[in-house]
């Protein structure tokens, strides 16, 4: 449809702001006639007007425009439809460029945009929600983590009072007394290297869990040099560990007698560092019972 540029316009005012309503005249030539102008063609999400037709009169229509633009907007090309003489013409308006005022922060009364979107301010309803959900957050994971530490350090003092060479033997004898499945060996094997490792931490003080097969040996190799019960163990860890890693790591497939063997001599372990750090009169009274 083409766009007739004989059409004058112009605007019921210049004080065109946000919100505000003017006029929009529109004048064909004297020797044409308006039949019907259509208003609701455009998208106001593209616009941000409201468009009425307020009245026809002979060659001249009158809009009632809406304004919710805070910036310069266009009101757009509208369809028409206009006799002149026998002939009836349809064509479009040329668009209308409006300088609307600069928007500024001074509206206080906010209950017109209100009322015609709906809208209410929840803002400081949102704000305090979100701080009360925040709080919220917060108490629960400071919950948890007091309960989580709580539990860590409970754990960690019942350890503590507990025998360590006692708590590795009975391990070591349910292993033993476990009947013996190959597809269960590197779980045995993990097992045994576990219960060592735990005992040495709790008995020679150093983090045998955090430590590697190699890390462990080299710093009883650098004891031995001062204090030959090191050198006593050396050997012992060596076997020990070194066997449970090809277990673990290696996918060394062991026999039953490695079974037999290495928790053997996890416990040869256990009874040379008792006798090391325990007086001989509580060795004794332990093997009396």
């Amino acid at each position: 449809m083409l766009t007739n540029q004989n059409i004058h316009i112009k605007a019921s005012t210049s004080d065109i702001r946000f919100l505000t309503e003017f006029e929009l005249y529109y004048s064909l030539p004297p020797d044409e006639s308006v039949l019907d102008v259509k208003t609701d063609g455009y998208n106001f999400a593209e616009t941000s007007i409201i468009i009425k037709l307020k009245s026809i009169q002979s060659n001249e229509f009158t809009l009632l425009i809406k304004n919710y633009e805070i910036s310069n907007f266009s009101v757009p090309s509208l369809p028409i439809k206009a006799i002149k003489g026998n002939v009836t013409n349809e064509y479009l308006t040329p668009p209308f460029p409006v300088g609307s005022i600069a928007f500024t922060n001074t509206i206080s009364n906010k209950a017109p945009v209100e009322d015609i979107f709906d809208f209410k301010d929840y803002t400081v309803f949102f704000i305090i929600l979100g701080l009360l959900i925040f709080a919220g957050i917060g108490f629960f994971l400071y919950s948890y983590i007091n309960r989580i530490r709580g539990s860590l350090y409970g754990r960690k003092e019942e350890a503590e009072q507990e025998d360590p060479y006692a708590v590795a033997i009975e391990r070591l004898r349910k292993l033993e007394q476990k009947k013996w499945v190959e597809k269960e060996a590197k779980e045995v094997f993990a097992s045994v290297s576990e219960i060592t490792r735990r005992f040495m931490e709790r008995t020679l003080k150093f983090n045998a869990l955090e430590y590697s097969t190699s890390e462990i040996l080299n710093l009883l190799k650098k004891e031995s040099k001062a204090d030959s019960f090191y050198k006593e163990i050396l050997d012992i860890c060596a076997h020990v560990f070194r066997l449970c890693d090809r277990v673990k790591y290696a996918k060394y497939v062991p026999s039953e007698n490695d079974k037999k063997t290495v928790i053997e001599e996890a416990m040869l372990l256990v009874n040379i560092v008792q006798k090391h750090f325990l007086p001989e009169s509580t060795v004794e009274k332990e093997g009396e019972k």
